[in-house]
């Protein structure tokens, strides 16, 4: 199967460009804090091994 190699058009990437710079301007703005603690990340990492789920995704 071959892929075609995607490029974004001029609008497009001008598009995100001001998208980006939209999400900076609302977290610096309102002082958003997008740290996870780790133990949050401990927690997921512990739920992912009790699942298996690297095992599921080798499946493909």
């Amino acid at each position: 199967m071959l892929l075609r190699a995607a490029q974004f058009t001029d609008f497009e990437n001008a598009a995100f460009s001001v998208f980006a710079a939209l999400i900076n301007r609302v977290v610096l703005f309102f002082d958003l804090n997008m740290y996870i603690p780790l133990s949050k990340v401990d927690e997921n990492m512990h739920r992912a091994h009790q699942r298996k789920s690297q095992a599921a995704g080798e499946s493909r």
